[in-house]
């Protein structure tokens, strides 16, 4: 007389001879297994749900069995390293070309401040930026006015400056 596994091992033994019968008959065409209690306890692994189960659980499929050809895995290697390889240099050239970015949007900052101090203090007329008036009074020169809207366009020229940093910086991400 044979005699059976006890109970609590025979659904184990069943998933596994399921999942490995999955996965050696077709391993391309990977179906559901389920798992049926039935009312009296017993418990079924199939292709489909067993009528008036008590309870049902759909298993995941099988992974495929994959062959590996040991001479094409060192060449997939080798090609792995060169791709890694690749990337760093590309990360690395990355990382220079944002360091430098970021320098440039620190220097266009500084330039904006130095200019907007330059054009605050420039506000005040210089000796000889004042014209005498007929009436006794005097009004300012041209050549104020020239250099104040010269401090004025480089505080613009920088602010254009931070603004191309702020471009580069952004189409670099």
């Amino acid at each position: 007389m044979r005699r059976l596994s006890p109970p609590s091992k025979r659904p184990l033994v069943a998933a596994l001879f399921a999942l490995l019968a999955g996965a050696v008959v077709h391993p391309s065409a990977a179906q559901s297994i389920y798992k049926s209690t039935l009312p009296d306890g017993h418990v079924v692994y199939s292709g489909k749900p067993e009528k008036g189960a008590a309870k049902v659980e759909k298993l995941p499929p099988a992974a495929p069995i994959i062959e590996v050809d040991p001479t094409a895995t060192e060449a997939q290697r080798q090609r792995e390293k060169e791709q890694v390889d690749q990337l760093e240099k590309r990360l690395a050239a990355r990382k220079t070309a944002r360091d430098k970015a970021e320098a440039e949007i620190f220097a266009a900052k500084d330039a904006i401040a130095a200019a907007e101090k330059s054009l605050a203090a420039g506000k005040e007329p210089l000796p000889g930026e004042r014209v005498a008036t007929a009436d006794g009074g005097s009004r300012l020169s041209e050549a104020y006015f020239d250099r104040v809207k010269r401090l004025d366009d480089e505080v613009k020229v920088a602010k254009e400056r931070l603004e191309k940093a702020y471009r580069e910086r952004g189409a670099l991400e």
